[in-house]
Order: C-alpha cells, then structure tokens, then sequence
C-alpha cells in the first residue's frame, strides 16, 4: 500500500503536521521513530496521538523503528526495500533543535539523516518507477544573519548560505541539509522546502504539547516582572497552521525545487504577548533591554530564567537585547499566493490569541515568585 514516510512525528511540529496528514490524504502515514523496538515505538506514538486529542482516522498511524543517524536507518535491507516500496512521498520533519550546539554536534542527525532519508526517497522512485517528493522541514534561521551578508530582505527565492546562516550550528546545518536536497533533484527525487519562523500554540487554544521558543521569554518576563523596550515583530505562525500549510501545499504538487516559507503574513510583534500577561494580571515595567540582559545573566540559573538563558544568542535577539542584531525582512508572498490558490487564507492571530496562548501558560506562569530587584 503506497504511503507518506513521516520523521518527527513525536515532535512540536511533527505531532501536528501527522494530524494535517491524515486530514488532507487519505493514505497511511509511516511514522519513522527511534525507539528500543517497535513496542516502545508504538508507544511513543501513541502517547503522543493522545496528547493532540481525537484525530480523524488515527489507524493510518503505523510506527516504524528506525535510526536516521545510522546507514539505511538501522533497517535491514528486507525492511529498507519494504518501506520504499510503501513510500509515495516523505516529510522530513525530525531534527536535533539546540540552538547553542555547534555545527559538529548536529550534522549526523540533521544533515546524515536528510542524505539517508534522501537514499530512502531515491531507492522508492527506482523500485515503483515514479518521481519520489521529499518535502523538508528547515527554519527561517537559515537567513538569521542575512543583513551581515548584505541582504535586507530575503524572499522564497533567497538560496540561504554559511554566510546567511551565521555562525550558530542549528541554522547552519539546515543549510548543509538544503544544499543535499537540491543535489537530489536529478536523482528521481522531487524536492521541497519549508522554512517556519517562531512556532507558536494552537490557534484554536493557543496550547503547545511540548514547549516553544516564545514560552521562555515569557516565563522569564513574569519572574523579573519586566519586559524589555526592545521586542520585535518577528516572523511568526500557529503550530497547527503551520502543519496545514505543508500538508496542503504538498497535496498540490508544487514543482521541484520550491520553497515555502510557513509564516503569517503579517509579523507579530512581540509585545502582544506580554500585553497579554498584563491583562492576565501580571503589572510589568518596561526597562532598557541593556537593563533586562544584566536581570537575565544575573539570574541566568533561575528556574523561571534558564530556559531562555540556555537560548544564547537566539534568546537574546528574540528578546530584542541584542544591540548589534537587526534582523532581515522575511517575504512569504509567493507562499500565499500558492496557499490562496489551494482556497486556504490566515488565520487572524490578535488579542483573543494572546489571551489563549497566556491560558495555556497559566500553570506555570501563576507559580513564578517575582526575582526581587533593585530597580522594584
């Protein structure tokens, strides 16, 4: 039975973009985990079916156990051959996220793992004799340092560098993974690529199964009871709009060679949010972000604090305290353009979003003792 290959599945984004799958294809989704056997796998997958609620069609699930750091993923060339025989299609979501890890450190799961995954998608279009899509899941912070490359706006057809990328691992080893993708399109392999930007929770709940990057700004914000005079519009987008964004332009066979970037048209600025912890009832100062980075590194171990202390660089600059940091003018028209011609439009993310994504937070954000301050 032909059907779509899946990485990332018990993942932010990948849960959500199985979900997209079975709503938008009727075919069996292969969810490709790591596990210890495929009892354990199952059992990822199924607690993380759970964590998303009731979903259409959830026996079209099937777990595969596999390591995409390892040659022909860990599979014996018997089950290798079976599951490109099953593979129409594959979406790479799966990715080793550390913002602060170096190149070296990310480059066999993320970079390794696209080249086997891309072996998978050429070994299926040679046995079933057809063009293989091999959509890819890489992030906007490819162009994270466009400005210093001179570039001041970047757009679809941008082709993201080292240089684009800065000196941060993670960006850099989506581009090493882009780079093996355009190297396939002459092997039977179709490719496509989406760059997401800051991923949020749901638009209908503003909830988030795992954590996002805007969480720990946010917690870190309640505990020193301050936000910082230098928050941005950034580039931004709903989990669950960003999994139906891919499934719905992969379902209308976009040509080789495409890139999508998966983002709200409008950027969302930041003060949103913690506009929205005020109305939760939280009273915030507003300090000069030189001011908010000395709170942050001072405290940098407290509880509330280290998840955005642990960002490095990338929390400082979506905290906007990064004094030499200007951040490119990211266009997503041709993306729309694509998605409006498919019949989808955005979702309005406003006040009752924020409000919703502050709910979802309210659990942990009530429990956060304020950090006594000097200036308080």
């Amino acid at each position: 039975m032909s059907g779509v290959v899946l990485t990332g599945v018990t993942g932010f984004l990948g849960a959500h973009l199985a979900a997209a799958l079975l709503q938008h294809t009727d075919t069996t989704v292969y969810c490709l985990i790591r596990a210890e056997g495929l009892g354990a796998a199952r059992r990822r997958l199924q607690e993380r079916v759970a964590a998303l609620g009731p979903l259409q069609y959830p026996e079209r699930l099937v777990p595969v156990c596999v390591d995409i750091e390892h040659p022909s993923l860990g599979l014996t060339r018997r089950d290798w051959d079976e599951l490109a025989d099953h593979t129409a299609a594959i979406h790479h979501c799966a990715a080793a996220v550390h913002l602060t890890a170096g190149y070296r450190e990310l480059a066999a799961a993320n970079v390794g793992g696209t080249r086997e995954l891309l072996k998978l998608a050429e070994t299926a279009a040679a046995r079933r004799g057809h063009v293989v899509a091999f959509h890819f899941v890489s992030t906007l912070g490819v162009f994270i340092d466009a400005r210093r490359a001179g570039m001041t706006t970047v757009d679809e057809t941008t082709t993201p560098t080292m240089t684009t990328a800065g000196p941060l691992g993670y960006p850099r080893s989506k581009v090493a993974a882009e780079r093996e993708l355009r190297r396939a399109d002459e092997r039977g392999v179709t490719p496509v690529v989406y760059r997401p930007g800051l991923i949020t929770g749901r638009s209908d709940t503003g909830l988030a199964i795992s954590g996002d990057l805007l969480a720990p700004l946010l917690l870190a914000t309640v505990a020193l009871r301050a936000k910082p005079d230098g928050l941005w519009a950034t580039p931004m987008e709903t989990v669950d709009q960003v999994a139906r964004q891919q499934a719905v332009l992969a379902t209308t066979h976009p040509p080789a060679g495409r890139a999508f970037h998966l983002i709200h048209p409008e950027p969302q600025h930041l003060d949103h949010a913690t506009a929205a912890l005020e109305r939760a009832g939280f009273h915030l100062r507003t300090v000069p972000a030189a001011q908010w980075e000395n709170l942050l590194n001072t405290h940098a171990t407290h509880t509330a604090l280290a998840p955005l202390a642990r960002l490095g660089p990338v929390g400082r600059r979506l905290a906007g305290i990064d004094p030499n940091y200007t951040a490119p003018t990211i266009h997503s028209d041709r993306t729309w353009a694509a998605l409006s011609r498919a019949g989808m439009r955005p979702v309005n993310v406003g006040e009752a979003y924020f409000d919703k994504l502050i709910d979802g937070l309210a659990p942990q954000l009530f429990k956060i003792k304020p950090i006594p301050t000097y200036s308080q």
